[in-house]
């Protein structure tokens, strides 16, 4: 009897170790998962820390009275290592005084900006900078300073930027311009001084004309990177978040490009007034904003090809600087989803089989243990018989259960991928095919949307993936102990059911409430979160040229801090997917102020929601809809015309161009129905890159058509952005032609280029030009002059000109000296 006992005690004593090591085994296994994740996690986080810029000593020297100098400068960025962009480029810029540098598209322009902002830095020591594996070197001087010698912070405080696409917050016009005080003496003045300094570098900037007529004024949210403001307003609110912070030296990168030419001249006027006792570094395609600069330099394929001032360098008839200016001059006097609930359901069926399979385990593992201690009351040989047999089942059992668990796996992962990435594809077109005003909402943010996008669907793939099947097979495991129990002694079961069932279910009950209070906290922190960070990320130069780097991130760690402490409120994502729901035509141009053609379409009798400026363009492209008034197009509503239908039809050039990261091919084709062969394509973007001014340089590279451009083409400059934006447009050979500004960041003798392929290919096709520089619509069928909220001139341009209006008095203000 003792040795039956003993061997007893020895079967249960193994049964517990083979459950704690199987425990143990388990967590081991999870721990070294978030092990290697973690550690991933935390390279990556050290490389980014690696990355800040590191600083040598403060500078206090006086930057109004020191040159920049810029000698030997080489420079090419690091996916094209082999096309220089700056080519031992030589240059002075004189302190307190208004350099302006101009030339074609891709000749250094911008960079010049980059470098002196120092988003890149010169180093040609391979020895000493091993990730440096491309070739930029020289040397960048500030009087007697080396520029990498200069705090980096206090650097980037001294100077005031505005880009040729400005970068705006989703807050308020107050707190955009305002944010031009960080690292000044201002920073953390009061609210009464700020709108003091606010109102008065917007009355500079000629911003508060519009701002005044903004529904709730310097309080008006902008939206995602100043989506309710058109071009030209948010470049002047650009202006004046440079402008007042007082800065020593200004960098106007474009900066009037997408302004109107009465706004254009009193921002000029403004810039004149700043300009004066600063360094001022002026980049600019309209010729018309330099001829006041004391010194103009002019760039080609990153070399100093002529400089001096605008009457020296019209003296030089033939010149690089004065055929750019013939190129602008207007002739006041001229006269002339699959379904695939099918596939689903056969792997739930599957892997409910597999279940089912390797959880009845459970309950015969129970009755083989109970079959094994029973059996040590038996002896003899008989004992020895039994035991054999037992032990037999159990590693029959074991088998089966092994097999269950790998069938089990596979399956149910297989299912969650599958589920899960249906459900991704169905998300991502639900995001898609909204309208667009849908993104204007709140709560609708790209970095929200991103973040919903990326961790929604993980979620469903972690509910459905092994996470289910670990509770569908302790809910076979219950039950089938409970059937066991049952059978054997069905009174004791119903005693420990009535004690400790409502126990356990009331513990469930309140777990899974606390989960969905903690998860709906997760949903705020991260939406709001993710948002903020994804916005930051997308403005990295305007934070660094703002210096606010520390700002952004205290407000970061604010989100995250306020949801710790406050209640998440519930996330709102409602609004149902819309449903998607044409002859030879006319050259129209649509000229006049920026944001009148909101007053005149209310004058029309078409009512739009006061919180959202639209233009004519979005509405011909069915961005929006008008809540009342009709739009027609050959006698037909365009809103019955199917929606896909009808945009086959048009191409759309705005004024921001928008690229893809990938390849210049993939860019342009991106519009193209996928039929044909691909010579077929081919030779039709070739054509379309040729009429857009843009193969030539896509030949030059090394790649041709299959260089990766990055993210919103980051790679190119903007001419070259605006021509692959072109390009797109023409390649897909549309009935009705939409140009939002489409040249307006084109040099002269390019924008002169792309006008000659409109003409020659309007034949058959409607265009639609809205335009500052007229110079693009005086060949027009029709010109439509806004202003004052109405119609207040409309005819041809020789026509316009005989009335002596205001065409007239705007190409009066656009014509050049030359």
């Amino acid at each position: 009897m003792t040795i039956i006992l003993g061997r007893l005690v020895s079967s249960l004593t193994d049964v517990d170790a083979s459950w704690t090591v199987e425990t143990v085994k388990d967590t081991l296994s999870h721990l070294v998962n978030k092990s290697v994740q973690a550690s991933l996690g935390l390279r990556y986080h050290s490389g980014l820390s690696n990355g800040k810029p590191s600083n040598i000593f403060k500078s206090t020297i006086g930057l109004s009275s020191e040159d920049i100098v810029l000698w030997n400068v080489n420079f090419t960025y690091p996916t094209r290592p082999e096309l220089k962009v700056l080519d031992d480029l030589k240059l002075i810029i004189p302190a307190g005084k208004v350099t302006a540098i101009v030339g074609p598209s891709g000749s250094g322009k911008s960079t010049l900006v980059a470098l002196i902002e120092r988003w890149y830095e010169l180093d040609g020591d391979m020895g000493k900078n091993k990730v440096i594996m491309f070739f930029r070197n020289g040397l960048i001087r500030v009087g007697q300073h080396k520029l990498q010698d200069i705090d980096l912070k206090w650097w980037r405080s001294q100077i005031g930027l505005v880009e040729q696409e400005p970068f705006l917050f989703n807050d308020t016009v107050f707190e955009n311009v305002a944010n031009g005080l960080i690292g000044t003496e201002w920073e953390n003045a009061g609210y009464d001084k700020k709108k003091d300094l606010v109102e008065k570098a917007c009355k500079e900037s000629f911003a508060d004309e519009f701002i005044n007529r903004l529904p709730e004024g310097y309080n008006t949210r902008v939206g995602d990177v100043g989506i309710r403001l058109s071009g030209g307003q948010r470049q002047r609110l650009a202006i004046a978040r440079a402008i007042i912070r007082d800065p020593k030296i200004l960098i106007l990168d474009e900066a009037t490009s997408s302004i109107d030419n009465h706004g254009e001249k009193v921002v000029q006027a403004a810039l004149d007034r700043v300009s004066k006792d600063r360094t001022t570094i002026m980049i600019a395609h309209r010729l018309s904003t330099v001829q006041k600069a004391e010194n103009i330099i002019v760039l080609a394929k990153g070399k100093v090809v002529q400089w001096g001032n605008h009457n020296s360098l019209m003296a030089a008839v033939g010149g690089p600087y004065w055929l750019l200016v013939n190129s602008q001059g207007l002739e006041i006097g001229e006269a002339d989803h699959p379904d695939n609930s099918a596939d689903v359901s056969e792997h739930e069926k599957r892997t409910i089989d597999l279940m089912t399979l390797d959880k009845a385990s459970s309950p015969l593992q129970a009755y083989l243990l109970a079959a094994m201690i029973s059996s040590f009351a038996l002896q003899g040989d008989y004992l020895t018989i039994i035991t054999n047999f037992w032990c037999l089942m159990f590693v029959a059992l074991a088998c089966g259960a092994g097999v269950g668990y790998f069938c089990l796996g596979f399956a149910s992962t297989k299912v969650s991928f599958h589920i899960a990435s249906t459900y991704k594809r169905e998300y991502f077109e639900g995001m898609i095919s909204k309208a667009v005003s849908w993104f204007d909402g709140e709560g609708h943010s790209i970095g929200t949307l991103a973040g919903l996008l990326a961790n929604d669907p993980v979620q469903l793939h972690q509910l459905l993936g092994i996470n289910m099947a670990f509770v569908a097979t302790s809910v076979l495991s219950v039950t089938g102990c409970l059937i066991i129990a049952f059978y054997f002694g069905w009174k004791l079961t119903l005693v420990a059911l009535v004690s400790a069932m409502p126990l356990a279910m009331a513990a469930g009950f309140f777990r899974v409430r606390i989960e969905k209070a903690f998860e709906r906290m997760n949903v705020e922190i991260f939406a709001t979160s993710a948002k903020w960070a994804t916005e930051s990320i997308a403005a990295n130069r305007t934070v660094t040229a703002l210096t606010m780097e520390d700002r952004i991130c205290d407000r970061y760690e604010k989100l995250l801090q306020d949801h710790v402490t406050i209640p998440a409120a519930e996330l709102e994502a409602t609004a149902e997917i819309d449903e998607p729901q044409i002859d030879e035509g006319q050259f129209a141009a649509i000229v006049g102020p920026s944001g009148s053609i909101i007053s005149l379409l209310e004058r029309l009798g078409i009512l739009l929601s006061p919180r959202i400026i639209l233009g004519l363009t979005y509405l011909l492209s069915r961005f929006y809809k008008a809540n009342s008034g009709v739009i027609t197009y050959d006698g037909h509503d365009i809103e019955e015309i199917g929606l896909c239908d009808y945009r086959k039809t048009i191409s759309l050039v705005a004024q921001e161009s928008n690229l893809f990261n990938g390849t210049i091919r993939e860019n342009v084709l991106v519009g193209v129905d996928e039929t044909g062969t691909t010579e077929n394509s081919d030779s039709r973007m070739f054509e379309a890159c040729r009429d857009a001014g843009i193969h030539d340089f896509v030949m030059s590279l090394p790649e041709g058509y299959d260089t990766v451009i990055g993210s919103k083409g980051v790679l190119l400059s903007g001419g070259q952005k605006q021509r692959i934006s072109i390009a797109r447009a023409l390649v897909r050979s549309p009935r009705l032609l939409l140009l939002d500004e489409a040249t307006s960041n084109l040099d002269s003798e390019t924008e002169k280029q792309i006008q000659e392929t409109f003409e020659r290919t309007r034949r058959g096709r409607t265009m639609i030009v809205v335009a500052h520089r007229l110079a693009t619509v005086k060949n027009a069928d029709v010109i439509f002059v806004l202003g004052d909220g109405q119609v207040q001139e409309c005819g041809n341009h020789t026509s316009l000109l005989q009335k002596r209006g205001a065409y007239h008095n705007m190409c009066l203000a656009q014509a050049l000296d030359g």
